[in-house]
């Protein structure tokens, strides 16, 4: 059975996990990269090294972000490919400049991941030397599966349909 979560659903999934993917663009190019993360309800907190001379200030996640501040973010729980919660959030990146703000939004990351909140890249580095940032939620959606309510199914069961390609 498939199905929309409900709004608790998808704020356990959102409390319940420390990593996530954001998607964004640069340069008309669509990119998704892994990050931890934290909720406080309203929005997503994250960070990120600010790069080194020579290189896109930020990395290519943060330059993306700056760029166009509309963005995707999701978090999965998969326990198999019958059992399987997935929230997608959509909203706008704002960077934090306020050194409090940073410290706040880096606590945020820290606690909700079990204090391993900081990235091995970003270990050894400063809070000057990080970019911390929001993405204010606009929109979020859940999706789950799960098969066990297979036999509630109105439809008639039967096999699969043949792949695609398949003789």
């Amino acid at each position: 059975m498939y199905g929309d979560l409900s709004a608790d659903e998808i704020e356990a999934v959102l409390k319940g996990h420390r990593y996530g993917r954001v998607a964004f663009t640069l340069n008309d190019e669509v990119f998704i990269t892994p990050m931890n993360y934290g909720y406080d309800g309203s929005r997503i907190y994250g960070q990120a090294p600010k790069g080194s001379v020579g290189r896109i200030p930020g990395g290519t996640k943060i330059a993306g972000m700056r760029q166009n501040s509309h963005v995707a973010f999701e978090v999965d729980e998969i326990q198999d490919s019958a059992h399987w919660r997935s929230v997608l959030v959509q909203g706008r990146f704002r960077e934090l400049r306020d050194r409090a703000e940073k410290q706040a939004a880096f606590q945020r990351v820290v606690t909700q991941a079990g204090e391993v909140g900081r990235s091995e890249v970003s270990w050894g580095l400063d809070l000057d030397q990080l970019v911390a940032f929001t993405i204010d939620i606009t929109a979020r959606h859940g999706r789950f599966e799960q098969r066990e309510a297979v036999d509630l199914r109105p439809l008639p069961k039967g096999p699969l349909p043949p792949m695609l390609g398949s003789a």
